[in-house]
């Protein structure tokens, strides 16, 4: 089943016929020979010619294979294809012999980054730009908050020092009336 490479100039074109040869042959594979005679046994001239099913199976097989091929060839001849690939050969020796070597355009190693569009990367810069700018306010309300529960905190306590401080005046008030009321008494 082999196929006959010496005609081909490029051994770009024989690796492609190799390949499409292999391909083949798994493809004609995957129908298995128990899967065939099965099919096959239903034609009563052939129910009891197991070795007429088998020889049957592989000439199907290589005639499969080889009208495929045929087709395959036809089209590489027609399309010209082992002349192109003997031009893209020499291209590319030409290019290798030269030397200079061509900066091409290489996307950056993150996909993520060359997936998506300009626009997007400065909506991203800002939405983390703003968010950086959320949470210092943040900080700084929730200092604010701390600052004012302090205030208040010392208010209270000043509250209830003059609380104090008005029931001692009161008191020592008091105690001069007495003083004095007991002064003036006697």
């Amino acid at each position: 089943m082999s196929t006959d490479l010496s005609q081909y100039k490029s051994n770009q074109i024989r690796l492609l016929m190799v390949a499409v040869e292999r391909t083949l042959e798994k493809i004609t594979d995957a129908v298995t020979i128990e899967e065939f005679r099965e099919k096959i046994q239903k034609i009563e001239s052939l129910k009891q010619k197991q070795k007429r099913i088998n020889k049957l199976y592989s000439l199907l097989k290589i005639k499969i294979i080889d009208s495929c091929m045929n087709e395959f060839k036809e089209a590489v001849e027609e399309d010209n294809l082992d002349d192109k690939f003997c031009e893209l050969d020499e291209i590319i020796k030409s290019n290798a012999d030269n030397g200079t070597k061509i900066n091409a355009c290489r996307p950056p190693g993150d996909v993520s980054e060359h997936i998506r569009s300009h626009f997007m990367l400065v909506k991203l810069k800002q939405k983390r730009a703003l968010e950086l700018y959320v949470k210092e306010k943040e900080e700084s309300v929730k200092n604010l908050l701390n600052t004012v529960q302090t205030m208040r905190d010392k208010a209270h306590e000043m509250e209830n020092k003059i609380v104090e401080l008005s029931d001692l005046v009161c008191k020592s008030n008091n105690e001069w009336e007495e003083i004095l009321t007991s002064f003036r008494t006697a």
